[in-house]
């Protein structure tokens, strides 16, 4: 736990309730009081700062400052900060309790003195109980809130929000999304699946970047495409919104944009907000996604969102023997964590396989239920959904039926830029499909067509 604190300060509000009794060596009781206080003064807890403040003769003791290094090898990430913190109290209780027991033994033996009345040693004893179960279990009255607080604190919350204008959520940038689904909230699991080029990875860009847009602080890991992909995606989606103009990503890679068109994109990266960051190292654990969030979070000053694309292609350690369901399962757990952890919602793609076999091809939460405990650990669960890809791939021959060629035109036309976003799981708030529309060719989403700005006409 020293270790922890000592690389991240922040992972303190994680382990407030240690205090320095509960260290069984006494230098670390001491070096862990003078962290807490370095700290509380708002201060930097580091190896250098600690030092000065424990002085020379007692950095001679321990080794010097080399021995503050050493504590940096055992620090512990994302849950592994709540077990570490619960064995160190277990372990405590545990020898306070074997104290205790000894002090009641020999008080009931007695003393040279004669006689010991037992009552007076059960009193005692109690009062020494009742210390224990405070401490091991908590004051009775800590756990508990009373209702007319509760109501009173979430009015004023509310009333707040109300006068002042801000989000109780934090905004996807996708009106229509936001009013349905009142935003994202701090700590919240989010799952954003489907089957393949269904758009998951492009709905879940915009909302980092329609976030980001707000102000919010983004950490974005794209484990499938590469920075520059991403970023491709990203110049012709802003383009497109703000009909500066109308270029396809894929064009952009191929190379085949016109110069007057490239010209006009060279006014995007300026306006591309600098507080989402991009990570596209592929195969990360879960391990890897706390510690470079981490690391995201020194260089933005916090962090408001964290999108992760996506779950089947991170690196899932299997132990021997493991069902793979199981394995997932504590990735996303592990996920869970990481959104307590850091204080924001956590963004999850999950891949769905193809729904063959099924007239409706709408994903339901049935077809999670096989991928591990990801629908127990998540907090909302999305379906992405185009219903042109499988019409798109019906074409009838003209010739043989025209009739039902034109059928198709007509429903190509009508769905070609229609992406459903179905909310099949939310904590709080409505479940029910969310049409938006999408342009596939320039990775963006919104409301609707009308979003598009008209600063001029670019086509």
């Amino acid at each position: 736990m020293i270790g922890t604190v000592l690389f991240d300060n922040k992972a303190m509000t994680r382990c407030e309730s240690l205090l320095p009794e509960h260290f069984y060596v006494e230098t670390n009781a001491r070096i862990w009081a003078a962290v807490r206080e370095l700290i509380a003064k708002g201060s930097v807890a580091n190896g250098p700062r600690v030092a000065d403040f424990m002085g020379e003769q007692f950095m001679r003791e321990i080794g010097g400052e080399d021995k503050l290094a050493d504590y940096l090898d055992y620090e512990v990430y994302g849950p592994e900060i709540d077990d570490s913190v619960r064995m160190i109290l277990d372990t405590h209780n545990r020898r306070e309790l074997i104290k205790l027991a000894d002090t009641l033994r020999h008080a009931a033996m007695g003393s040279d003195e004669g006689y010991v009345d037992p009552s007076l040693v059960l009193t005692d004893f109690e009062g020494g109980l009742d210390r224990m179960r405070n401490s091991v279990v908590g004051a009775p009255e800590s756990d508990w809130a009373r209702t007319p607080d509760l109501a009173r604190n979430v009015l004023a919350d509310v009333r707040q929000c109300i006068e002042t204008g801000a989000e109780r959520g934090i905004a996807t940038g996708i009106a229509k999304l936001d009013n349905f689904i009142g935003g994202l909230r701090s700590g919240d699991l989010v799952i954003v699946a489907g089957a393949s080029s269904m758009g998951k990875t492009c709905v879940a860009r915009n909302i980092a970047f329609g976030a980001g847009f707000k102000g919010k602080r983004v950490a974005l890991f794209s484990q499938e495409m590469s920075e520059e992909q991403l970023a491709m995606r990203t110049v012709s989606a802003e383009a497109r919104r703000r009909s500066v103009a109308h270029v396809d990503y894929r064009d952009l890679d191929n190379a085949t944009v016109p110069i007057a068109k490239l010209d006009r994109l060279d006014t995007i990266p300026d306006r591309l907000p600098r507080n989402i960051v991009i990570n596209s190292k592929s195969s990360q654990t879960a391990r890897d996604v706390l510690v470079k969030s981490r690391s995201a979070a020194k260089m933005l000053g916090g962090l408001d969102l964290i999108v992760i694309d996506y779950l089947q292609i991170m690196n899932i350690d299997k132990e021997r023997g493991e069902n793979h369901s199981v394995a997932v399962g504590k990735v996303t757990a592990a996920l869970k964590a990481l959104a307590k952890d850091m204080g924001c919602p956590v963004i999850v793609l999950s891949q769905l396989s193809r729904l063959k076999g099924r007239e409706d091809k709408r994903p339901t939460l049935d077809d999670l239920r096989d991928s591990g405990s990801i629908e127990q650990d998540a907090d909302k669960v999305f379906f992405v959904y185009r219903e042109n890809y499988y019409i798109a791939r019906q074409e009838p021959d003209w010739k043989t039926d025209p009739v039902g060629h034109r059928t198709w035109q007509e429903d190509n036309a009508r769905t070609k830029n229609t992406v459903e976003v179905y909310v099949a799981k939310n904590r709080m708030g409505r479940i029910g499909p969310v049409d938006l529309w999408i342009d596939l060719g320039c990775d963006l989403v919104l409301s609707d067509a009308s979003e598009i700005e008209q600063e001029r006409e670019a086509a």
